[in-house]
């Protein structure tokens, strides 16, 4: 899942947009959209029409910025951790309330340097991947995290030292299978009472395990890759940096504009 946000822009404020008459009550609402004070439909069917063109920002908004998806909330939270939590608390703040609260303006500043502090000190490491091996289709991409089946305790996923199984324990996970290339065998495809079986086999070592079999991505598990191997690849500018620097605007255009940041 995705997460953008906004800025609204200040033409409404400084009589650059002039509603008609019927909305001269226009509001922001908790959520950052605008809205008329009383909600009734009707008239915001003529809000949003005037909106579109109300003045040069598209539907008020000065800056529009598509952020984040799960996966680069996961990895900026680990180079944060990397770098030392004590020098974000403003962004730490932030992605825990993103897609939910507001930004207020004033924590525009703070979390301006914050951002760069981090974009001079950051070590950006590669990406890991999971293949269908001697192709390029792309299984699993570590950016989207590990996937954690609910029977036994098991997960697996993807990371820069090959593809693993781990049970979870009391004392910490245990590995249980490790490889760069491998194979996986649905043993017993299961059914609602008992879970599935697949091993998995590097060729010199094999376990078989109570865990469901590693599928395309969309697909259904009629269509399972026999064959399976990791790589590693550079990031690129969409996978992670896009996401910091369209944080970074959305900062600035906070402390330039006065206004919060709203997610959608």
């Amino acid at each position: 899942m995705g997460v953008s946000g906004y800025v609204h822009c200040n033409c409404l404020r400084d009589g650059r947009a002039r509603p008609p008459a019927e909305l001269s009550d226009i509001v922001v609402d908790r959520d950052g959209c605008w809205d008329v004070s009383d909600g009734d439909w009707r008239r915001r069917l003529v809000l949003n029409e005037w909106l579109q063109r109300a003045c040069p920002h598209r539907e008020m908004e000065f800056i529009t910025e598509r952020v984040a998806n799960h996966g680069f909330l996961g990895r900026f939270s680990s180079e944060m951790e990397e770098l030392g939590r004590q020098h974000f608390p403003v962004l730490e703040h932030v992605l825990s309330q993103l897609n939910a609260a507001p930004v207020p303006a004033e924590l525009g500043q703070a979390a301006l340097a914050e951002v760069d502090y981090f974009i001079q000190r950051a070590f950006i490491e590669d990406d890991a991947l999971l293949y269908e091996a001697g192709t390029d289709v792309v299984i699993w991409d570590e950016a989207y995290g590990r996937a954690v089946e609910q029977a036994a305790d098991l997960g697996m996923g993807v990371d820069l030292g090959g593809f693993f199984v781990r049970r979870a324990c009391e004392d910490g996970d245990v590995e249980l299978f490790r490889a760069t290339r491998f194979t996986q065998e649905v043993v017993d495809p299961g059914d609602d009472t008992t879970p599935p079986s697949v091993r998995f086999a590097d060729g010199t070592h094999e376990v078989t395990l109570p865990i469901g079999p590693i599928g395309y991505p969309g697909v259904g598990p009629e269509r399972v890759p026999a064959n399976l191997e990791t790589r590693t690849r550079p990031p690129t500018l969409h996978d992670y940096r896009f996401s910091v620097y369209a944080l970074r605007r959305l900062f600035a255009a906070a402390v330039e504009t006065g206004n919060p940041i709203n997610w959608c």
